[in-house]
């Protein structure tokens, strides 16, 4: 996987930046195919994809709000 991680979690800069979910997508999947006990993965690791997916989870939380907030202040939501 290729990309740059960003720690931010005041969503200064990451609020603006459009998500790139396939990377996100990518990773999920090869971490639940490891199985419970994967060989060679150290605690490391597993530590900074945990944030790696929290970071994102929160952009995607972060962009679902804004559209919201956005759909109710133009009224365009369907009810």
């Amino acid at each position: 996987m290729k990309g740059t991680v960003m720690y931010d979690p005041s969503g200064a800069v990451t609020g603006r930046l459009p998500l790139d979910r396939g990377s996100y997508l990518a990773l999920a999947a090869a971490v639940l195919a490891w199985g419970p006990n994967p060989a060679g993965v150290r605690a490391a690791d597993c530590a900074q994809i945990g944030l790696q997916l929290t970071g994102h989870a929160r952009c995607v939380a972060t962009g679902l709000r804004q559209r919201i907030e956005t759909c109710r202040r133009t009224a365009n939501c369907a009810r």
